[in-house]
């Protein structure tokens, strides 16, 4: 159970043949566990894990704060001549 709820936690779809090796079950006992016990969807070949908080992609905005001073200086070295 452990290894679905970290499933759920990371990934939007995974390989059925990857994920019932992972959990080592087969078969219709698979399907139940994945469809009844998870609700997630099964798809040909792929379980679809349906998006929560954890398994959303999400952008991330980086900001930086730069003194004029520092700016100055790297300016500076960009047209010093090589030693």
């Amino acid at each position: 159970m452990r290894i679905a709820v970290v499933v759920s936690q990371c990934m939007q779809e995974v390989r059925r043949a990857v994920l019932e090796g992972w959990l080592n079950v087969r078969g219709a006992k698979f399907e139940n566990f994945v469809r009844e016990v998870c609700g997630w969807a099964l798809e040909g070949e792929t379980v679809r894990v349906p998006l929560n908080k954890e398994n959303e992609a999400r952008g991330t905005v980086v900001r930086e704060n730069v003194q004029f001073d520092q700016f100055g200086r790297m300016v500076k070295r960009a047209y010093e001549q090589p030693a």
